[in-house]
């Protein structure tokens, strides 16, 4: 599809994000045609995927198309997760290239990514929480699998940017680059490095330690609870005002797509 493009090359598969349209916002054909690349690339014998972006407007992915969003939808049934989950059940290592800012739910691509590389230019914004929508405890554990307790509480009650330097000592980058050439070279150089390695060895690291990492486990009664409050936030009218109002910021009153995507802070309560 257009949206996604899917190349590869001696071990190495490229997956490019190019939807400048919707700053290349993951709609459900979109997350599918992604889960689709890598059971392809699988199939090809290919030993590591990168995921990159063209970037539009200085933006690797706004996250989740709010064209397709309802408030009352619960996320854990969205493509875009079925995506990021399928990247992190994937034997082959993937490898996220970043190119600007990488916002909300396009966050977690990155978490379930093996390895994540960026340029000193790009950042995070996690935009939840202007919003109000919630996530599941798994979500929010995997923030905790990838990075310090005190950073994912910065990132998430600010909703501010987080630039790639406190990224990188977050623990949310891998390392950063001044060039996009040096990230070229510093990405080629890794794959070249595993693909030397056996791939069954490569899977069975992968999946322990993903296991590992992920292992939070929760009563019955926090996880009750938990539940309820999320559905009650999910109901509520103002949910619904402030998505629209995004959708007013993003769209305009026409419909017609326009502009960069506003800061978080002009997100507003109406």
């Amino acid at each position: 599809m257009d949206k996604i493009d899917f190349r590869f090359e001696d071990k190495v598969a490229t997956i490019t994000i190019d939807n400048p349209c919707t700053r290349n916002a993951f709609d459900a054909e979109m997350s599918k045609a992604v889960i689709s690349c890598l059971e392809q690339a699988e199939k090809l014998g290919v030993r590591v995927v990168v995921i990159k972006a063209q970037t539009s407007h200085g933006i690797f992915s706004a996250g989740h198309d709010l064209n397709e969003y309802r408030p009352d939808d619960d996320l854990a049934d969205d493509p875009i997760f079925a995506m990021f989950e399928a990247i992190y059940a994937s034997p082959l290592p993937v490898i996220a290239q970043v190119e600007g800012t990488v916002y909300a739910g396009a966050l977690w691509l990155l978490l379930a990514a093996d390895l994540v590389y960026a340029l000193k230019t790009a950042s995070v914004v996690m935009t939840a929480n202007r919003l109000g929508i919630p996530f599941n405890p798994k979500d929010y554990s995997r923030f905790l699998s990838v990075a310090g307790l005190h950073s994912i509480k910065e990132l998430f009650l600010t909703a501010a940017p987080m630039n790639a330097e406190d990224a990188r000592c977050a623990g949310i980058f891998n390392d950063i680059f001044e060039t996009p050439v040096a990230l070229d070279r510093r990405i080629g150089a890794v794959a070249n490095r595993i693909a030397r390695c056996t791939p069954q060895g490569i899977a069975n690291t992968k999946l322990q330690l993903n296991q590992l990492a992920s292992a939070v486990p929760l009563s019955d009664e926090q996880t009750a609870g938990i539940a309820c409050k999320r559905a009650e936030l999910l109901k509520d009218p103002a949910l619904l005002t402030r998505t629209q109002t995004l959708m007013t910021h993003l769209h305009g009153a026409s419909g017609k797509k326009h502009g960069p995507l506003p800061h978080p802070t002009q997100i507003r309560d109406r």
